[in-house]
């Protein structure tokens, strides 16, 4: 098996809105300002206009399901979704997704078919930005 880089996005956070606590935990709504995306696959932008809808649950682990848009350097436009769960006991800057791309037919339509996995973590001295890797995964 085979994990190969699809592209690297620095994603630019905008407003958080407090939706409270919920059965599971606290909600809060993280919105997307903008960003970017470089790597061998996919290079581009991310549109603001996204958000993450984040759980902190009671027992000390997190839940993420985010949904954006990026576009890329040549003009198509791929719809995320992006979901995955922190345990308590892991390190923060580990975090495990689940990325989903919606790809329109054409040269990336590949990426709709091939699994895909994903990582999220911090931007090195920002506080208003994360980093969010997705590789794909190849028999071999």
């Amino acid at each position: 098996m085979s994990i190969r880089p699809v592209t690297t996005l620095i994603v630019e956070l905008g407003p958080v809105y407090d939706i409270g606590p919920l059965p599971g935990g606290f909600r809060r709504v993280i919105s997307i300002a903008g960003g970017s995306m470089t790597g061998p696959v996919l290079t581009g932008r991310v549109l603001p206009g996204g958000a993450d809808w984040n759980t902190a649950r009671e027992d000390g682990s997190a839940d993420v399901w985010a949904r954006y848009t990026v576009q890329t350097d040549d003009g198509v436009t791929i719809g995320i979704i992006n979901a995955g769960t922190l345990p308590a006991d892991a390190d923060p800057d580990a975090f495990v997704t689940s990325p989903r791309l919606e790809v329109p037919d054409g040269a990336l339509a590949w990426l709709r078919d091939v699994p895909l996995v994903g990582t999220l973590g911090p931007v090195l001295g920002r506080t208003d930005a994360v980093r969010i890797g997705i590789f794909s995964v190849h028999a071999q």
